[in-house]
């Protein structure tokens, strides 16, 4: 893995800011806690990482020295800030669906969802 960073980096150009775990280099470190059910048995932390371990088993995040997530949780201080846009955002989704769906509605059309795209749809058109 070592290998892949540091190649990945001067391949990218940027092996002197990146791709080494050194001083005055950026760097993302996760910490996956490999306890859980689904990182059993750990006989490859590689491979255990990258096909068993989600979201739950991340314990601790550093992003450029600043640590994000720790023991588990989001340590932001914009964490208020940020749910609040979440939901500002998935409101304005919602709104845009319910525009379109009212758009259509009673026009024998339907809306398909895709990917966070809307497409209007007939059934009664056969392809």
């Amino acid at each position: 893995m070592a290998s892949a960073v540091r190649d990945g980096a001067r391949m990218l150009g940027l092996d002197d800011r990146i791709g080494s775990l050194t001083p005055g280099q950026q760097a993302d470190i996760i910490l996956i806690d490999a306890r859980g059910v689904n990182m059993r048995p750990v006989r490859d932390p590689v491979a255990s990482a990258l096909f068993h371990a989600g979201p739950r088993d991340v314990d601790t995040v550093m992003i450029a020295g600043t640590v994000t997530k720790q023991t588990g949780r989001l340590v932001s201080a914009d964490l208020d800030r940020l749910m609040d846009e979440v939901s500002a955002i998935g409101d304005r989704i919602m709104s845009a669906f319910h525009n379109a769906a009212d758009h259509y509605s009673g026009s024998g059309w339907s809306l398909l969802c895709c990917d966070d795209t809307f497409v209007p749809v007939n059934p009664k058109l056969t392809v």
